[in-house]
């Protein structure tokens, strides 16, 4: 059986890109569902969807130009979530809003790239220790 590393990104970004697509779906609702019973600023909404989504597609769209073996797309994924999620943390009141990162987090195994891993850990750390300032 032969190994073939492009295959292997390949099916990679393919996973990711499913898992983040779900995610963005589930939070989208969940956000909206919000917003429809006064929880937050309709303003707020438009912002998590355009922060939400874009980043989305930009890497759909890197996919395609690029190839699904692109390795660029696992930057896109921790660059483009991060920044949604970093929006996320800081304007929802739930507690468990630390735990939006967990799904994502889990989709770097994929990559099977250690220092990858710990350097989007320390960044997420980051992000929470931020948001509880900015709170």
């Amino acid at each position: 059986m032969d190994y073939n590393e492009n295959e292997f990104k390949a099916k990679a970004n393919i996973k990711a890109r499913r898992i983040w697509l779900v995610f963005a779906l589930l939070l989208s609702a969940n956000y909206g569902t919000d917003v429809s019973q006064g929880g937050y600023p309709s303003t707020n909404f438009i912002i998590f969807l355009i922060l939400c989504w874009v980043p989305f597609f930009a890497g759909d769209l890197l996919l395609r130009i690029r190839g699904k073996a692109d390795d660029r797309y696992r930057y896109a994924l921790v660059i483009g979530y991060g920044i949604f999620y970093t929006f996320l943390i800081c304007t929802t009141d739930s507690p468990i809003a630390f735990t939006y990162i967990l799904p994502v987090t889990s989709l770097l195994v994929l990559y099977k790239n250690r220092k990858f891993m710990v350097t989007c850990g320390i960044v997420n750390s980051l992000i929470i220790i931020g948001s509880a300032a900015y709170r």
